[in-house]
């Protein structure tokens, strides 16, 4: 969706817009404005959920090419590139992206109560290289969705690292971690 500038912006602004379609989730985002500058907003909206699910969705920009989204139920599975789905919870990614701006997807029909998940995205481009900043500057953003619409987002924090443990969940609850780290 593209629109014109908003009238009356100051020199580093942010709005809210709001995202309304019969098939999707509503969505209230905020979008950010830096005057006489080009500045890139990326959302990936995501389709209506029925009750119980949620979907995690990884968005950046073109470099790193490749960010792997990453789901762990502690004890049962590690949802990844490498095993993309597990039918004995009924969680799955959906999508692999290998060439920039994502989305990488991850949906789960229902988080089991009792259960400790952790969800964290690794730069598989810049993997050898224990000094890299490039995810941080990757402008990543995931926002976590339920059939109600957007229940968190969060935004990849500056530093080196290419492991970002992004958040938690703990007895349902979703818990930021928001750290970078180097993955082993």
């Amino acid at each position: 969706v593209r629109f014109d500038e908003p009238e009356g912006l100051s020199e580093d602004e942010s709005r809210v817009a709001h995202f309304d379609h019969p098939r999707y989730l509503k969505v209230k985002v905020e979008v950010r404005f830096l005057l006489g500058k080009v500045f890139f907003n990326r959302y990936s909206i995501s389709p209506a959920l029925p009750p119980g699910r949620i979907r995690v969705v990884l968005d950046w920009l073109k470099s790193p090419a490749d960010l792997d989204a990453h789901l762990e139920r502690r004890g049962v599975y590690h949802l990844s590139y490498r095993d993309m789905v597990k039918y004995q919870d009924r969680a799955w990614l959906d999508r692999d992206d290998r060439d920039g701006f994502g989305p990488e997807t991850i949906t789960v029909l229902k988080l089991e109560a009792k259960a400790s998940y952790v969800y964290s995205v690794h730069d598989y481009t810049n993997r050898a290289s224990i000094r890299s900043g490039k995810l941080a500057q990757s402008r990543a953003h995931v926002r976590v969705y339920g059939d109600s619409g957007l229940l968190k987002t969060f935004v990849v924090p500056e530093g080196e690292g290419t492991l970002w443990k992004v958040f938690k969940v703990e007895e349902g609850r979703i818990q930021s971690i928001n750290t970078l780290t180097h993955a082993r």
